[in-house]
């Protein structure tokens, strides 16, 4: 799961997709890669609720994302559901190859990551906490992104 987030905000419109998710909070794409966002940052609540709104929306790759939370998770009910999910809403979903195990990632994210999901504006919903993404995340994602 981590190595698709990397892959997905190291994109060349990742910038775009937050700007925009930023404005139209009900854009499926910025939905997807803010929660990845999110997930890089070890925020895994918000990163489930963009998410299920992205997979919602049509996002064959946010409901792989979701199989994924819910495989490591152990969740193998609910893993399989987004699996599922994500078939239907498409056959064709890019996959990212597995990290080697001599290339593995750091588990903590980066200091700046952590800094600039801190200072977004949060709400708690149903007893998670909620993040808004703003457009300072997105002018700042290329360094963001270069830290992960």
């Amino acid at each position: 799961m981590t190595s698709l987030s990397t892959e997905l905000i190291h994109s060349t419109e990742v910038a775009g997709y937050l700007a925009r998710i930023a404005d139209i909070p009900f854009d499926a794409d910025g939905a997807l890669h803010f929660g990845c966002l999110l997930n890089l940052a070890q925020e895994p609540d918000g990163a489930l609720w963009w998410w299920q709104f992205a997979a919602g929306a049509g996002s064959a790759t946010a409901a792989y994302c979701l199989h994924l939370f819910h495989l490591v998770r152990g969740e193998l009910r609910d893993s399989d559901h987004w699996a599922g999910q994500a078939l239907n809403l498409d056959t064709d979903i890019h996959l990212t190859a597995p990290t080697p195990w001599g290339q593995r990632r750091p588990e903590s994210p980066s200091g700046a990551l952590r800094e600039a999901v801190e200072r977004l504006k949060v709400e708690e919903l149903d007893g998670a906490q909620f993040h808004h993404p703003d457009h300072r995340l997105a002018d700042e994602i290329e360094e963001l992104a270069d830290a992960c």
